[in-house]
C-alpha cells in the first residue's frame, strides 16, 4: 500500500492538487498522470519526490476533471487550461501556496500529452508560463488500442464517432457495444474520436507519424524537454521501433530544448512498477532528477 504525507489543497473551485512532504520547497515539478489515474496511482511518484526534495523541489501532483474515470467527457485543451490554472496560483505572490521560482510538468502516459500540448499549443503568459516539460511513457492510445479491439470493431467505432462529432453531438456517449470497457469510463463521441482515430487531437506519439506531424508539436517546443519512453512497455505493440520513435521526436525538437538525458529506458514498464527489469525504474528516476535539478 502506498501512502504518503503532504498538504492537500485546492487550486481552483472542486479541483485540488497534493504536494508531497512537508516542507515547501521554492521550485515545483507538477506530475500529471494518464487516463484512469488520480492520487498514488502511479507507484513512483512519491520515492520521485523524496528524491527531488533533496534538492529543494516539490512535487505537486494535480488532480483534473479528467482524473480517475473522468477523462471520457473531458479533453487535451481542458487538461490543459487547469493545468495552468495550477501554474498561476503558484507562480502568485499572493497566493498561500505560490511565489516559486521554477515550476515544471512531468507527464506520465496520456500526462504526456497533456505536457507536450501545454508546450506546443496552449497560449501562455508569464503567469502560466513553465520553466520544462518531461514526456514519461509517451506512447500511442491508438496503437494500444489496436493491441486489445478486433480492428474492424475499432475502425466502426471510430466512424460513429465521427457522424455523432458532424452531427455536432461530440458530447453524446458512445454506446458500450462499439467501444467495450477498455478505458474502465464511459466515454464521449469526441474523446473516443481523439483517442482512437489516426491523426486525432490526442494522436501525438504513434509510430507513423512523420515530420509535418511532429512539427505542429515537438517542433514548437521552446523550453528544455527531458523524454524517457519505457523499453519494456507493455502498452507499445511489438512491431514499434521504440528508438526510431525517439529520433523522430528528436529531430523534431530544436537541439537547444531537447535534453540529451532523454532515452529509451532498458527495461522500464509504462509506469516504472513492479513488472519493470531490475534497476530500470530507479535509471528513470536518475535521469529525472539529473534533468529537473540541473534547470537553474
Amino acid at each position: 500500500m502506498i501512502s504518503a504525507n503532504g498538504r492537500l489543497f485546492e487550486y481552483d473551485s472542486r479541483l485540488t492538487a497534493f504536494e508531497f512532504g512537508n516542507v515547501r520547497h521554492p521550485n515545483v515539478l507538477i506530475f500529471v498522470g494518464g487516463l484512469t489515474d488520480g492520487f498514488l496511482t502511479v507507484p513512483y511518484v512519491p520515492t520521485l519526490a523524496e528524491k527531488l526534495a533533496i534538492h529543494n523541489w516539490s512535487v505537486i501532483q494535480i488532480q483534473l476533471s479528467s482524473s480517475y474515470t473522468g477523462y471520457g467527457a473531458s479533453s487535451l485543451a481542458q487538461d490543459a487550461k487547469e493545468i495552468s490554472r495550477l501554474v498561476t496560483v503558484l507562480r502568485s505572490s499572493d497566493s498561500e501556496i505560490g511565489n516559486r521560482r521554477k515550476v515544471g510538468i512531468l507527464g506520465h502516459s496520456t500526462g504526456s500529452q497533456d505536457t507536450l500540448y501545454y508546450l506546443s499549443k496552449l497560449e501562455r503568459s508569464a503567469e502560466t508560463s513553465i520553466d520544462f516539460g518531461i514526456l514519461q511513457a509517451c506512447t500511442s492510445d491508438r496503437e494500444a488500442l489496436l493491441q486489445f479491439m478486433d480492428p474492424v470493431v475499432l475502425e466502426n467505432s471510430i466512424k460513429v464517432a465521427k457522424n455523432l462529432i458532424d452531427k455536432e453531438k461530440g458530447k453524446q456517449f458512445m454506446p458500450y457495444d462499439l467501444c467495450p470497457d477498455v478505458f474502465e469510463s464511459p466515454i464521449n463521441a469526441y474523446r473516443w474520436y481523439s483517442l482512437a482515430s489516426e491523426r486525432g487531437d490526442d494522436d501525438f506519439f504513434s509510430s507513423y507519424l512523420g515530420p509535418e506531424d511532429h512539427k505542429l508539436t515537438f517542433g514548437k517546443v521552446n523550453r528544455p524537454l527531458l523524454v524517457l519512453y519505457s523499453g519494456k512497455d507493455e502498452t507499445v505493440p511489438t512491431h514499434v521501433n521504440k528508438e526510431a520513435v525517439m529520433e523522430k521526436f528528436k529531430a523534431a525538437t530544436d537541439p537547444k530544448w531537447w535534453s540529451p538525458l532523454s532515452t529509451v529506458v532498458p527495461g522500464a514498464s509504462h509506469n516504472l512498477g513492479s513488472e519493470s527489469s531490475a534497476g530500470a525504474a530507479e535509471l528513470g528516476l536518475e535521469l529525472i532528477v539529473e534533468f529537473v535539478s540541473s534547470i537553474k
